[in-house]
């Protein structure tokens, strides 16, 4: 009865502490919407007292980014680079939302303006994260301004069943909105070089039509890196020797023609693109940080329903062998990158998505950041418990606070503080509501790295925890960062 009476009680300050943190939440959250809120259907601006990005002294050009990963950021900086390098001044650069809130500044009788949006489609078909206030705001605006014209650059990839969504939701808004268009939409697949050359191009020969000067160059491709294959493990081997249907690989790679303390430059949470021999391009999470002496991958072997091997992982995972060299370029994913180290961090992962919050354990760990709570799904115990002296020795040094493993398969009933009947990883936050909560309001930052079904999965429950006003404030203070595929 006693037990009974302190759980009680425990359970009791809790709830009344969550709801003191959501009242809080709610009310900070009314607060910036009532502070955003538009008085008409017209857009209005949010702060224009240091930074206008559209006024009567306006550069030529606005290049604006919707990013998710990263790349749609960084081809847009190296655009802008480009045109600075052809005039200072000519171009200016800024994210959509910041665009967005700004476009009240453009009136009738400011000088035109190009407006080069580059974007990116996060989930099932949606804006990047960090658009969509920007976008719900768009949307409110049925009349673009006539001096502003306009241009999509969408990129995607074609496995996804809505390829460049957003994309073409943003074309198709700016066409009703009575836009014209220095372009056509391109949409690029898995960021095909010779389309974003032959956008390069067509672009180029606009500006200087409008401007009346000579562009040239537009963007500082950066020139990838050579690295040598030399470390590769099969990561769930089984006892039989008999290949998993579903084989993940760790693999590692050197650089070759250049000095480590060069290539050896990334964050955790950047990507590696590498390319292939048909000039498509692959992305990989990188599962290290450059202490460690390599740059390592976790790789899925894929296959086709006709058993042939997946262009990219079969390469990697079985087409070369050690001692091979590739074209590897690192590129930043800012969405991704560690929050502060004070502060507890939540990592969660499916499968090869491990890499991501590998690189931030390790991160962490070399920093001696010990709030951390690891939460990892793959489907057998027996064979997939991948990396689990890692974090064991994690555990140990007091690194790791908690760590849930959970599988799918029958094999899976004994799991890390974990419920016989819990087998993915949202259910674990289900299942730790209470912790999730805690965490949350000690400032806790949440990682997510695998799949976009589990990614959604992970994001209802999280909602179900907090609620949608405070999950939205999640969001757009950073404090959910996704990287999921």
């Amino acid at each position: 009865m006693h037990d009974f009476a302190v759980t009680h009680a425990i359970l009791v300050t809790l709830g009344l502490t969550w709801f003191a943190f959501t009242w809080w939440q709610y009310r900070r959250m009314n607060h910036v919407r009532s502070v955003n809120q538009p008085s008409s259907n017209r857009l209005s601006v949010i702060d224009t007292s240091h930074h206008s990005v559209i006024s009567n002294n306006a550069a030529a050009c606005s290049i604006v980014y919707a990013s998710e990963g990263g790349q749609a950021q960084q081809l847009a900086e190296q655009l802008h680079c480009g045109l600075q390098q052809q005039k200072d001044g000519f171009s200016r650069l800024c994210s959509f939302t910041e665009f967005v809130f700004t476009l009240d500044l453009a009136s009738e009788d400011s000088a035109h303006q190009d407006v080069i949006f580059i974007v990116s489609t996060a989930g099932d078909g949606a804006p990047p994260a960090m658009a969509h206030a920007g976008w719900q705001r768009l949307q409110t605006i049925t009349s673009w301004p006539r001096n502003l014209s306009v241009c999509v650059l969408a990129l995607g990839d074609r496995n996804y069943p809505k390829f460049c969504a957003f994309g073409h939701a943003l074309q198709n808004h700016l066409h009703h909105s009575g836009a014209e268009f220095i372009l056509p939409l391109t949409c690029v697949d898995k960021l095909q070089q010779s389309t974003i050359i032959d956008w390069q191009w067509r672009l180029s020969s606009k500006l200087s039509q409008n401007f009346g000067s000579s562009i040239n160059r537009l963007m500082e491709t950066a020139t990838p890196c050579l690295w040598r294959l030399t470390h590769r493990q099969w990561l769930n081997e089984n006892d039989s020797g008999v290949m998993h249907n579903r084989p993940l690989f760790h693999l590692g790679f050197k650089p070759l023609d250049r000095p480590s303390d060069q290539a050896f430059d990334w964050s955790p949470g950047d990507l590696v693109d590498i390319g292939l021999n048909d000039g498509s391009v692959r992305t990989y999470s990188i599962a290290s940080i450059p202490e460690s002496g390599q740059l390592d991958l976790i790789v899925r072997q894929v296959r086709g329903p006709d058993g042939s091997l997946g262009a990219g992982s079969g390469w990697l995972t079985e087409r070369i062998d050690a001692g091979s060299q590739i074209d590897l370029k690192i590129r930043r994913n800012i969405a991704f990158h560690p929050s502060e180290l004070e502060k507890p961090a939540i990592f969660i992962a499916a499968g090869s998505g491990y890499a991501g919050i590998r690189a931030h354990l390790q991160y962490r760990a070399q920093h001696s950041a010990g709030q951390n709570w690891l939460i990892f799904g793959e489907r057998s115990r027996r064979f997939d418990s991948i990396f689990s002296n890692e974090t064991r020795v994690l555990r140990e040094q007091g690194l790791l606070v908690h760590e849930h493993r959970v599988f799918s398969r029958p094999d899976a009933n004994d799991c890390t503080e974990l419920l016989p009947h819990s087998c993915y990883v949202q259910d674990i936050l289900k299942t730790h509501r209470p912790r999730l909560q805690q965490w949350l309001m000690a400032g806790a930052t949440i990682y997510i790295c695998g799949g976009q079904s589990m990614g959604a999965a992970v994001l209802e429950q999280i909602k179900a925890a907090t609620g949608s006003a405070t999950l939205a404030l999640l969001k757009q203070q950073n404090r959910i960062r996704c990287e999921l595929y």
